[in-house]
């Protein structure tokens, strides 16, 4: 607060209810501790006094808590030679307060579902996969009925013939063997 000549009191409210009172002073912050909230949408209005009767402020500002999962690894494109050992695939999920579902779809067919565990791997085997593109889309659901996370993924088993080892590039001297 800017007021060089005078100190007064605040109040803040969350929702309209009172959750911290005090007195500010001229350029020094009012702080207040926000931890704990749970998912949703907060109302913070500060009412200023400037203790002379006649000026005060308001300010409101909105605080949104978000709990939606993110990503915390996801698997990217993949390119295997069949009969190499498969890929698992693997995503992990960040969302500290929610354990829920997961579905695996490989080109829009269900191939499996679960549930995910925050921080641990959820992986999927892909070793009866055939030469050919396989579209993977997994969809992670938090729980909350709208907080939903996908990510989607190509894995190409590839059928053509590749060396198992090439020769380097040689340098003769004519006349030497």
């Amino acid at each position: 607060i800017n007021d060089v000549t005078n100190n007064g009191v605040f109040t803040i409210l969350k929702n309209g209810t009172i959750v911290q009172t005090g007195t500010w002073t001229h350029m020094v912050t009012i702080t207040h501790l926000t931890s704990g909230l749970t998912e949703g949408y907060w109302n913070y209005t500060v009412w200023i006094n400037d203790g002379l009767g006649g000026i005060n402020l308001t300010y409101t500002s909105w605080l949104t808590v978000n709990d939606d999962p993110v990503w915390s690894s996801v698997q990217g494109d993949v390119l295997i030679q069949l009969g190499d050992l498969d890929p698992t695939l693997s995503w992990m999920v960040d969302d500290v307060t929610h354990d829920t579902a997961y579905t695996i779809l490989k080109n829009g067919t269900i191939v499996e579902t679960g549930v995910w565990t925050y921080m641990t791997a959820i992986t999927h085997d892909t070793s009866s996969l055939t030469e050919g593109y396989w579209n993977y889309t997994i969809w992670i659901n938090d729980g909350l009925g709208g907080a939903n996370i996908t990510d989607t993924m190509w894995l190409t088993v590839n059928d053509d013939p590749n060396w198992n080892s090439v020769p380097s590039d040689l340098t003769f001297t004519v006349g030497t063997a």
